[in-house]
């Protein structure tokens, strides 16, 4: 996302008193630009990013009662209907 003008300004503002850029409290002398709190804030944040992306590459995997796309597939083709009739013929009977 795009800074606006404002907020470059106000960042800087900050910066030049020395304050946390992002919620403008007093912060403790040191290298960083934010205070703590706002550091640990984008830790856990960056964490729960990080853990989103691991889950989404890591397979699914069935459960013992759950059929895959492809042997509802077969089931329908036996039985001369579309996927979506015997998804809703499996959703009937369940």
């Amino acid at each position: 996302m795009a800074e606006t003008e404002a907020q470059r300004l106000l960042r800087e503002r900050r910066k030049a008193a020395r304050l946390c850029t992002r919620c403008g409290c007093k912060k403790e002398p040191s290298r960083y630009q934010q205070c703590e709190n706002c550091r640990k804030y984008n830790l856990e944040a960056q964490h729960k990013c990080d853990i989103r992306k691991l889950e989404a590459r890591r397979p699914r995997r069935l459960t013992s009662n759950t059929l895959s796309i492809a042997q509802v597939c077969r089931m329908a083709a036996e039985r001369g209907l579309s996927y979506g009739q015997m998804v809703a013929q499996m959703e009937k009977e369940s």
